[in-house]
């Protein structure tokens, strides 16, 4: 999930380039944007199967 989470960083930095918006101006907010994008998307797939380990084994 680490491993996604960085591709998924560098791929919105990328759209962000490609649309050509990763000015001087906009570039460390549009980063920062992209971390938080791919932490959180890694956190929602490792947060799954743990919730299953931990809660859904009720029977």
């Amino acid at each position: 999930m680490v491993l996604l989470g960085i591709h998924l960083s560098h791929g919105v930095g990328s759209v962000f380039q490609s649309f050509g918006w990763m000015n001087g101006r906009y570039q460390p907010m549009l980063r920062r944007l992209s971390v938080v994008y791919a932490v959180v998307v890694a956190l929602g797939f490792i947060a799954q199967p743990i919730y299953v380990f931990l809660f859904a084994r009720q029977g």
